[in-house]
């Protein structure tokens, strides 16, 4: 991880940060490297976690995406898709949210977010039934 002027690491133990567009709790760093966080449910490890500082604006942006990932699950079918890319597109969309420096960026990456959204769920509605048989699911 980068150090900043001081020296310091940008996370330490006990941290909450974001993660994938989750909030969790830094329970483990190695190497300078954030290893394992918790979100009270689940335990998730690793040799490097990527992490993002937890405050409001950070928040909001994860709770956006989750709801673009909720949007697509309660289509119906959608229990047949491909969800772990579609995790890490949305996962990586986060973290660029909230990296990004100018208003325009984060707009271009919104739009992205939820032309993408639309385009699943349309697949989905488009090809769930085929001469009368549902293809995909419930």
């Amino acid at each position: 991880m980068k150090r900043n002027i001081f020296g310091q690491l940008p996370f330490e133990l006990g941290d909450w940060v974001i993660h994938d567009y989750k909030i969790a709790q830094i329970t483990r760093i190695e190497n300078d490297e954030v290893c394992e966080v918790k979100d009270g449910t689940i335990c998730v490890s690793s040799s490097r976690l990527d992490c993002r500082p937890l405050n409001l604006r950070n928040k909001a942006i994860a709770e956006s995406i989750e709801f673009y990932r909720s949007e697509i699950n309660k289509t119906p079918g959608s229990h047949g898709l491909n969800w772990p890319d579609i995790h890490n597109y949305l996962v990586q969309k986060c973290y660029e949210l909230i990296d990004a420096k100018t208003k325009q960026e984060s707009d271009n990456l919104w739009q992205k977010v939820g032309e993408f959204t639309n385009k699943v769920k349309y697949k989905l509605q488009e090809n769930n039934i085929i001469d009368g048989v549902r293809v995909l699911g419930r």
